[in-house]
């Protein structure tokens, strides 16, 4: 993954509940080909997810970056994301 690549796919959504209103969006990359992903074995995909919004009426954002052994679409990882927040 890099700043000047295109992502292969990307999901967002809305949460208004809790006090809270916050936008999550997951970007998916392709990460075969890139010199630092041979050192693991089966990685499939690179994603962005980036959440932004109002906790308690205080804005925050944040970006995290993980890597994954699945081969998925952007709704699924984004899916999967929401229910270990939410469980």
């Amino acid at each position: 993954m890099s700043e000047h690549q295109e992502p292969l796919d990307c999901e967002q959504r809305e949460d208004r509940s809790h006090g809270r209103w916050v936008y999550r969006r997951v970007s998916v990359y392709e990460v075969t080909g890139q010199d630092w992903a041979e050192s693991w074995p089966g990685l499939q995909r690179g994603l962005c997810v980036e959440r932004w919004g109002y906790r308690e009426r205080r804005p925050f954002a944040q970006t995290h970056y993980y890597i994954s052994n699945l081969d998925a679409d952007a709704a699924t990882f984004l899916k999967r994301i929401t229910r270990a927040l939410v469980d």
